[in-house]
């Protein structure tokens, strides 16, 4: 029975934001009228429309509405889930990245590596 409400939950929130992104599509559309601009109602109802998917749709699930506990297991599938989202959905600046996902691992294995990076980051900008 757990199982069907972690389901249902998860289902209900990716359609929920489909829902904002779709209402917001349409205001900004509306705002942008007087211009050439607009956003196509294609890409609209086809966004995150991976978390749908196989690949992400129950480690997504069980990461955010499953059990509080998460394991190694559960936050491996949802790293794994995750960079498959990234790679398909090109509203994720991490798309554009060729080697994101060479990057996001080594950062993940590599905790020194990871806090070094996060440390330099606002230096990066400043400069």
């Amino acid at each position: 029975m757990a199982v069907v409400i972690i389901f249902l939950q998860y289902l209900w929130e990716v359609l929920k934001h489909k829902y904002f992104i779709i209402v917001a599509g349409f205001r900004i559309n509306y705002l942008l009228r007087s211009t050439s601009y607009r956003v196509s109602y294609r890409r609209l109802f086809l966004h995150d429309i991976s978390k749908l998917g196989k690949s992400e749709f129950w480690p997504y699930a069980e990461y955010f509405c499953g059990s509080k506990d998460i394991n190694q297991k559960k936050h491996d599938a949802f790293h794994v889930a995750w960079l498959h989202h990234v790679a398909h959905n090109d509203h994720h600046c991490e798309h554009f990245i060729s080697n994101y996902s060479q990057i996001a691992k080594q950062l993940r294995n590599n905790p020194e590596l990871a806090q070094n990076y996060l440390r330099e980051m606002p230096d990066d900008a400043i400069l």
